[in-house]
């Protein structure tokens, strides 16, 4: 899925159901601004506590 998504340094990521915020920590560490959008609190906290955190929200 990484490798589908290029070169992503600059972009501006929208993440929708983020999860606990893999893809999101992965494409961030490449250079993308990541926003997460997940509608459980759980995972949302995992998102939140990652190395480089997205900024994500509940809907």
């Amino acid at each position: 899925m990484l490798q589908l998504a290029g070169n992503v340094s600059g972009a501006g990521i929208l993440d929708v159901g983020c999860g606990a915020g893999h893809y999101a920590a992965a494409l961030s560490a490449r250079g993308a601004q990541m926003v997460g959008i997940e509608g459980s609190a759980t995972l949302l906290r995992h998102a939140r506590t990652r190395e480089r955190p997205c900024r994500a929200t509940s809907p």
